[in-house]
């Protein structure tokens, strides 16, 4: 069956592209640092009282890209990409696409479609929306990346 697309998703951020790349690169756990640039990380998120595991492989493309698969976790496939666009001084827009695949079947597909998909969506959102917070709060602090709100 064809992969189901999970919607696309843009976040403003209040933050330079290297601190805002920064933020989402440092999330989960690093199980194992491959290369520079490529990781294993876990991530665990609680959804519905429900701890939901996954083992990702990362492939980090500072400042312009993180790509995501999965290689654990309840989904049988998993691809993502979050961007990092610039929107002038001070400012950065994540940018988020990803699908995934629920296996062989008709069933499983609308099960996917009707139901994860939905699900999947608003745990992006809800991440992107936490990545904004986090940056935001820190670029009001840093000297590294200072502020062009007037906060900091």
């Amino acid at each position: 069956m064809k992969p189901i697309s999970l919607s696309a998703q843009r976040v403003t951020v209040a933050a330079p592209r290297p601190l805002v790349f920064e933020v989402v690169a440092s999330a989960g756990t690093v199980l194992e640092q491959m290369s520079e640039n490529q990781r294993l990380v876990r991530f665990v998120t609680q959804w519905r009282g429900r701890t939901i595991e996954t083992d990702e492989l990362l492939h980090l493309h500072p400042p312009h890209h993180i790509d995501y698969s999965w290689v654990k976790g309840p989904l049988r496939e998993v691809q993502e990409r979050i961007a990092f666009e610039e929107e002038g001084e001070g400012a950065t827009t994540l940018v988020y696409h990803g699908h995934f695949s629920m296996g062989p079947g008709v069933l499983r597909w609308l099960i996917g479609k009707l139901r994860i998909k939905k699900a999947f969506d608003s745990l992006v959102r809800a991440h992107l929306e936490d990545a904004k917070t986090i940056a935001e709060q820190r670029a009001r602090r840093s000297r590294r990346y200072p502020s062009s709100t007037g906060d900091g």
